[in-house]
């Protein structure tokens, strides 16, 4: 898949792709480092993603040892990812604020933790499987939704305090909050989400269901080209716009949502673009 989507951006990128040299490409496709910069942001997990895969036989011989070990392992994982995250926030808004030296825990975290690597990913890949074993097709009571729910407005709202905290103003131009996979509102704004509806039933609701199902099987579809579209959207019709702030980028977002549906449909047709994009349904 990774050779698929660096085929498809060749061509849009052909003068940096000249400068990175085929050892480097050979590497990156191979899941190793490079030294040369390689325009395929949304495959930035691809080296994660492999040693998590070396890792897992480890992780499985301590869960099956003793579960109580595993949990206290996944503790650890989110200290070292999440918590840490938070504090050098914290402190970088300090620094900033009141002139002072910038302090890292993360930099001493990477010196003394062998896992700091896959800390974050890796906290995901496990309690990914936590989640749905604890709420796929699992009957989950109108309390605990509200709650659910509850946590999922205040996660977003955390994350949206603390952006406004690292920039001043949620208007203007875009800027990323400070490591946002690495936040303890993003995982708790996706566990909420995924709770929420990893048992819902659409069957009543016959529109509703069909569009669910739609866009669910070709997830990876919209995942496969949303960069390229990002591109275009924040080009060409960000700027144009009368307004700035999240209000656009949401819109933006569910547009390349939508977009990226009607494009990729059309190649799900033609059987080897599909087979080496990865592309679903497979026909």
């Amino acid at each position: 898949m990774a050779f698929g989507h660096a085929f498809l951006v060749m061509p849009f990128d052909i003068k940096t792709y000249s400068q990175i040299g085929v050892v480097n490409l050979i590497n990156y496709l191979l899941g190793g480092t490079t030294s040369a910069y390689i325009p395929v942001e949304d495959y930035w997990f691809m080296y994660r993603l492999i040693l998590i895969y070396l890792f897992l036989p480890i992780f499985k011989l301590v869960y099956d040892h003793d579960q109580k070990v595993f949990k206290y392992l996944m503790v650890i994982m989110f200290v070292a990812a999440f918590l840490v995250s938070e504090i050098d926030f914290i402190f970088k808004l300090a620094s900033k604020w009141y002139d002072i030296g910038l302090i890292s825990v993360g930099s001493f975290r990477d010196k003394i933790f062998p896992l700091s690597l896959i800390a974050d990913s890796g906290f995901y890949f496990l309690a990914g499987d936590f989640l749905h074993r604890t709420y796929y097709q699992k009957k989950v009571s109108k309390k605990s939704r509200i709650h659910l729910v509850l946590a999922a407005i205040a996660a977003y709202t955390l994350l949206l305090f603390q952006k406004f905290l690292q920039q001043g103003t949620l208007s203007g131009s875009w800027q990323r909050l400070d490591n946002d996979y690495l936040r303890i509102g993003t995982l708790v704004l996706a566990s909420s989400i995924y709770a929420l509806f990893a048992n819902t039933d659409f069957s009543n609701k016959k529109h509703l269901n069909r569009y669910c199902q739609f866009v669910s099987v070709r997830t990876m579809n919209i995942y496969m080209i949303h960069m390229y579209l990002i591109y275009v959207f924040n080009r060409l019709l960000v700027p144009k716009t009368s307004f700035r702030g999240v209000g656009i980028y949401l819109l933006s977002t569910l547009g390349i949502a939508i977009v990226s549906l009607l494009v990729t449909e059309l190649f799900t047709y033609i059987s080897f673009i599909r087979k080496i994009l990865g592309l679903q349904p497979r026909r």
